[in-house]
């Protein structure tokens, strides 16, 4: 101890007031540094979490999907009945051609025999 300042002093002459003065800086940096990586990591988890909750708003649930293959399923029935009633025009038309084929060959015979 040196009687002007009641200091201590180490061997190589620094005192023991700057010795931990010089301590608590480092320490103090050393907490900044560490805050600043744990913010670091904090704002990726808070992204991860962001990622998850927009992923969650666009994916369907199971009542949703239900509803949608309901849907499709109506759509692909009425599809078939409009295919069908297509093809029920097309038969009526048929129908409509061979009708006249058949009274224009009457028609024929009826001319050919009464000649």
């Amino acid at each position: 101890m040196t009687a002007r300042d009641n200091d201590f002093t180490y061997n190589d002459g620094v005192s023991l007031r700057d010795y931990f003065e010089a301590r608590l800086v480092a320490i103090e940096k050393a907490v900044e540094v560490a805050d600043a990586a744990n913010n670091k990591r904090l704002d990726g988890m808070n992204e991860f979490r962001e990622a998850l909750r927009d992923q969650n708003v666009r994916f369907t649930t199971c009542v949703e999907f239900a509803a949608l293959r309901d849907q499709v399923q109506e759509m692909k029935e009425t599809a078939a009945e409009v295919r069908g009633k297509a093809s029920q025009t097309s038969v009526f038309i048929a129908y409509g051609i061979a009708l006249l084929s058949i009274v224009i060959s009457l028609i024929g015979l009826i001319v050919h025999i009464g000649m």
